[in-house]
């Protein structure tokens, strides 16, 4: 497995755990999934791209990169705030499953 196999993954993980926690509007359980998915991918995408122009990635750099995408996406998107600080919280945590992946 690569780097970039292992940081697409730990992304994506973290992102579908903080999105399914918040994702609480009455939706069929498909359509939630769905968007799960899509949300999930989009912001794994954005984060990733934006990682791999980061020289010495540092975890300050990763979570400024975190948060940064994650609000540019939400407010886009218009996602709830509450749902936005989720999801940076949870992906912020991740920053040492990311790190082993750089190595």
């Amino acid at each position: 497995m690569g780097k970039k196999d292992f940081l697409k993954g730990a992304l994506l993980g973290a992102l579908i755990g903080s999105v399914a926690a918040l994702l609480t509007a009455p939706k069929t359980g498909k359509q939630t999934r769905q968007e799960i998915k899509k949300i999930s991918a989009d912001l794994s995408k954005k984060i990733l791209k934006e990682i791999k122009n980061v020289k010495n990635l540092t975890r300050e750099k990763y979570e400024e990169v975190v948060e940064r995408v994650v609000r540019a996406y939400g407010g886009k998107k218009r996602v709830a705030a509450a749902m936005l600080e989720e999801m940076v919280d949870d992906l912020k945590e991740k920053w040492s499953e990311v790190k082993k992946g750089l190595k």
